[in-house]
């Protein structure tokens, strides 16, 4: 069986520093759970109001020198990202 593995453990998406802290926690998270190397672990953003592209940018940072890649998981249709850039 296929899993989509989504991290939803937040309710804010703001700041570098945190994007980092979410992304470990992911992957502690992760290899918990046996989930190997090379597989996408996803942020679900959807339904968040604040987020901005330093966060984003944590996340990814923490995600691939782990060894996993990096996913997002969002409703393109709501637009809640206010703090992104265009």
């Amino acid at each position: 069986m296929k899993i989509l593995p989504i991290y939803n453990v937040f309710h804010e998406a703001i700041g570098y520093d945190n994007g980092q802290l979410k992304g470990r926690n992911t992957v502690f998270n992760a290899r918990r759970l046996g989930i190997p190397n090379n597989t996408a672990l996803f942020a679900n953003l959807e339904g968040i109001s604040e987020i901005d592209e330093a966060w984003i940018m944590g996340w990814v940072a923490s995600l691939f020198p782990a060894g996993y890649h990096p996913g997002i998981y969002h409703d393109p249709v709501r637009k809640t990202c206010s703090r992104l850039s265009n």
